[in-house]
């Protein structure tokens, strides 16, 4: 058992060992400006499209920022392609900040503008209060009606845009009205259905942008009493219902009804670009491919050069030295690179002075694949030494004579060396290198590359677990020397 432990104990260490031996080199992109780091593991980055030079465009279905960072790759500042996708909840996020006084007071421009229209989409108007001068939201369309009625009943249906109408038919028109469709439907129509026995329903039918001739059944909704109520567009004051009066005091929309309003509206794509505040968005993509996964880059470091020769029928090959930085991005720094030195090879001698940005493309000067095809010169040694072929010819120039033996020694001095070390074995061995118990932990690390699944798994970091591997082992080594050292006194004191 003890030996097994002891077998198990130095296949882990040699384990660890090799890996804590490999090299790597850890850097961080610089985050174009505007880009804000998480406070929290729960929380997301914040990034301003309007600090930077960046453009905002739809990509699968969500807005994506495009920005430049930079990376330093000896000595020199290369600017390297990012995207980010705006997070999901980026409309929600933006809808209640502009829902604060002081953030729409802070709008100036195209920024008031954008939201002002984006507000439109979901039936509100950004206007300004008479009372306090302070910016407000409120419905798109206004009430109209006598200044003055009864409280009494009014009746609507169980929807966030229904209004209260003081009559079940008027229900469906007013509703017609007010709704705003949700993304992808063109129009909803509500129609008024008496129903003995209750209040009447609305069914409504929609059609879509996708195909507008067809109409489509949206649903069913039932129309409710409400007893001491006013009708939209009034407030109650006493036993009055008031009309509200958009000169003096428009009816404001409250910010539970603001935000489920208009969060469900698609963000204009021009609109994060023109927002003071930065907006959530997801971990960075750097240089991404059309489909949105990151590739690595290619940056040349120095002039090509000839490689050596091995035949000296072999086509010319020059080599440029270069780095290719690979990401590898961590929970806490989404910006880490992997810098590896990886020169290219040609055919030709030109120099590639500028990034790679597809280095995994094929090139016009990449090394031709496949066999290589003999040149002229190459004949006769392609048609020679085969069972239907002369045999080759054989320069021997230059190859030394086979030496001959000294016929002056006698046989007794060969055996002479043989004789002296049986003689005094101690003056024949060779001397014994100093040992030592001293050791030094290793420093360098690197990924684990795993280019055969890319793009979805490019390598695996142990590096973050090196210093634990190195508490570890130095614990299993001490209690291995521990119990060596009991079993050994064990059975030399207590075996039988």
């Amino acid at each position: 058992m003890l030996r097994r432990i002891l077998c198990f104990i130095l296949a882990a260490s040699t384990l660890f060992s090799y890996t804590s031996h490999v090299h790597a080199a850890y850097s961080s992109l610089v985050p174009p400006t505007g880009w804000e780091s998480a406070r929290e593991l729960t929380e997301r980055a914040l990034f301003r499209a309007g600090a930077s030079p960046t453009s905002v465009s739809m990509h699968l279905g969500r807005l994506t920022a495009s920005a430049v960072s930079t990376t330093t790759v000896a000595g020199a500042s290369v600017a390297v392609p990012v995207t980010m996708r705006y997070a999901s909840n980026a409309a929600e996020f933006a809808a209640k900040r502009l829902f604060l006084p002081a953030v729409l007071l802070s709008l100036t421009g195209s920024a008031l503008v954008g939201v002002k229209e984006w507000g439109e989409t979901a039936g509100l108007k950004l206007i300004t209060d008479p009372a306090t001068r302070e910016k407000r939201w409120e419905n798109l369309v206004q009430a109209s009606g006598p200044a003055s009625l009864p409280v009494g009943v009014t009746y609507s249906i169980n929807d966030l845009y229904s209004p209260r109408s003081l009559t079940p038919s008027a229900v469906c028109p007013e509703w017609e009205a007010r709704v705003i469709p949700d993304f992808g439907i063109l129009s909803l129509h509500p129609v008024f259905v008496p129903q003995p026995g209750r209040f009447g329903d609305c069914r409504v039918t929609f059609r879509t942008i996708g195909e507008p001739n067809i109409v489509k059944n949206y649903g069913t909704y039932s129309i409710q009493q409400n007893p001491f109520s006013c009708p939209t567009g009034y407030i109650q004051t006493a036993n009055r219902c008031a009309l509200q009066d958009p000169n003096t005091r428009p009816g404001f929309v409250p910010e539970d009804e603001f935000l489920q309003r208009i969060k469900i509206q698609p963000m204009p794509i021009g609109l994060p670009q023109k927002l003071p505040f930065g907006l959530p968005v997801e971990d960075p993509i750097m240089n991404p491919s059309t489909t949105g996964q990151p590739r690595p880059v290619w940056i040349p470091t120095g002039e090509p050069y000839l490689e050596p020769k091995v035949s000296p029928t072999d086509p010319d090959v020059w080599v440029q030295p270069g780095v290719q930085v690979t990401t590898a991005p961590t929970v806490s720094n989404p910006w880490r690179v992997d810098s590896v030195q990886k020169p290219r090879k040609s055919t030709t001698p030109s120099s590639q002075r500028d990034p790679l940005f597809d280095p995994l493309a094929p090139s016009a000067t990449a090394l031709p694949s496949g066999p290589r095809k003999p040149k002229e010169e190459d004949a006769e040694e392609v048609g020679c030494g085969l069972p239907t072929t002369p045999p080759c010819k054989i320069d021997e120039q230059g190859t030394p004579e086979n030496p001959k033996l000294d016929e002056s020694k006698k046989p007794e001095d060969i055996t002479k060396s043989l004789k002296d070390f049986a003689e005094d074995p101690l003056e024949k061995l060779p001397d014994l290198p100093l040992m030592n118990w001293s050791f030094r932990l290793p420093t360098g690390c690197s990924a684990i590359q795993l280019p055969v699944f890319a793009p979805y798994l490019t390598s695996v970091d142990v590096c973050p677990f090196t210093p634990v591997f190195h508490d570890v082992m130095t614990i299993v080594w001490i209690m291995g020397g521990i119990f060596g050292a009991i079993s050994i006194f064990w059975r030399n004191v207590f075996a039988p």
